[in-house]
């Protein structure tokens, strides 16, 4: 997988020079990542923590840079990445290269990125978008830190390795929580790491499947479609907050006991969707149920005795 980017900053390409061959320097500007080791003049070691779709990773991350060639303004590093936890690798060679323009710098980024393991086994668009961002980051902080006074230039790095961020409130299942969250942070992670609350679970990451699904003021959501700072000033209601006093509710009842359930993976949103369904229709037609339900998936029952399940929560 090839990333291409490019910007241009008002330095001359001796400074943007000294910066890109100062490794120690510019690894702070990965999101997540930190120097833990100077090898030698040529090699690092670095952790980095990402975030790729349900799971986070940490990779130990081995630095080299392999080309330096001083008149063509071109360096190359290449990485070489362990999943601590042992589900995959990732290996990417960085090429970076300037280009002198009326007074100005032009930095271009070239990074070919190839993963294997579990981390490989997620959809191409969402490893891209993820890498995307990543890069873009890297490079905003590398024009930052050369617009910078040299004294700034630290802080400059320091702050741009911070993830970027924000306080929201959000009620959930009856309780005010305040939570800091990235800007690209969703709604289902924010209530499954965060929060605790599991039974809002990933089945595809891709909104495809509907386990994940949650009452947003009342209205059923995907909640891996809305961001969490989508979210602020909002309620929300989990699984967990369905069942009063040890109670639970009608269509959770409904569905245990017309057995509308197996492995129970989709249930939750199963469930959530129909509560939603039935305070717009509290007497649905089969074919509505059908419609009404059509964005859950469920690879267990055969969605009969789910139909029935919401039949008789209708008729409690």
């Amino acid at each position: 997988m090839k990333l291409e980017n490019s910007f241009t900053v008002a330095a001359p390409s001796e400074a943007a020079w000294d910066l890109l061959m100062d490794v120690p320097r510019i690894i702070p500007c990965m999101p997540g990542a930190k120097l833990d080791e100077v090898v030698g003049d040529s090699s690092w070691k670095a952790t980095m923590q990402v975030k790729l779709g349900p799971i986070s990773l940490t990779f130990a991350t081995d630095i080299e840079r392999t080309e330096v060639d001083d008149a063509a303004k071109r360096v190359m590093l290449q990485a070489t990445a362990r999943e601590v936890r042992n589900r995959g690798r990732a290996q990417a060679s960085i090429e970076s290269s300037l280009a002198a323009e009326d007074g100005a710098t032009r930095v271009d980024l070239v990074t070919d990125l190839s993963l294997s393991g579990m981390v490989a086994q997620y959809g191409r668009g969402l490893i891209q978008d993820i890498s995307s961002q990543i890069v873009t980051s890297f490079a905003e902080c590398l024009q930052a830190q050369l617009i910078a006074a040299p004294e700034d230039a630290a802080a400059v790095t320091a702050a741009q390795a911070r993830p970027v961020g924000g306080r929201i409130g959000i009620t959930v299942n009856g309780v005010r929580h305040e939570a800091e969250v990235e800007p690209r942070q969703l709604l289902v992670y924010l209530l499954r790491e965060q929060l605790g609350l599991t039974g809002t679970t990933v089945g595809c990451d891709t909104s495809s499947c509907g386990a994940c699904t949650v009452l947003l003021d009342g209205e059923s959501v995907k909640s891996c479609t809305v961001l969490a700072v989508q979210a602020d000033g909002y309620e929300v209601t989990t699984i967990e907050g369905l069942a009063e006093n040890g109670k639970l509710h009608p269509v959770q009842e409904a569905f245990h006991r017309s057995h509308g359930l197996q492995c129970g993976y989709c249930t939750p949103g199963m469930v959530l969707a129909t509560v939603s369904l039935l305070a717009e229709h509290p007497s649905p037609s089969e074919e509505e149920i059908r419609h009404a339900l059509e964005g859950n998936l469920c690879r267990c029952t055969g969605y009969q005795k789910i139909v029935e399940a919401v039949q008789a929560a209708a008729t409690a």
